[in-house]
């Protein structure tokens, strides 16, 4: 068995024991457990979870940390963690600042389409905060939302702004020319 399967395996079954001690309440050996799974387990873990700053995922990564032999190590993975590499307990998230884009676009029957976006490599349990900022970033523009289209994309909202009104498509009839 390779080391990786191996680490993979031991990891699987620490998540099972912490779980089953969590189930039991007992957060002092699901802090335990937790603290013997990878770095790379509980990087993901805690991405997953929001970066929580209470409770025994955060206290098995202090715990972790500061049994680890050395400081860098300790202090890279804390920051992989989404936590403040700091002594002391509780934990402190770290900020992450969303950036919200914005690029315009003109069509050629003369109308313009705004989008505000966020990038493609955000943590995925910031993707919420992302779309609440484009639209909160979209609407301090545009406060009368009536006069435009809004358009949710894959990376935030698009708005656009007709300059003429388009031609009804609903009821096309095929007629030859």
């Amino acid at each position: 068995m390779h080391t990786q399967e191996v680490f993979a395996e031991w990891d699987r079954l620490e998540t099972q024991q912490a779980l089953a001690a969590l189930l039991r309440g007992d957060s002092d050996a699901a802090a335990g457990r937790l603290g013997r799974m990878t770095w790379a387990l509980l990087a993901e873990l805690s991405r997953e979870a929001g970066c929580p700053t209470e409770g025994p995922l955060a206290w098995a990564i202090w715990r972790k940390s500061n049994s680890e032999p050395d400081p860098k190590t300790a202090i890279c993975a804390m920051s992989q963690c989404g936590y403040l590499p700091f002594h002391g307990y509780p934990l402190v998230r770290q900020t992450y600042p969303i950036q919200i884009d914005r690029s315009e676009l003109t069509c050629a029957d003369g109308s313009l389409i705004v989008a505000y976006t966020f990038k493609l490599d955000l943590p995925h349990h910031l993707r919420r905060r992302a779309y609440e900022l484009a639209l909160a970033r979209l609407k301090a523009e545009w406060p009368d939302t009536s006069c435009i289209y809004i358009a949710t994309t894959g990376q935030g909202y698009s708005a656009r702004c007709p300059s003429q009104e388009l031609p009804c498509t609903c009821n096309l009839r095929s007629e030859p020319p």
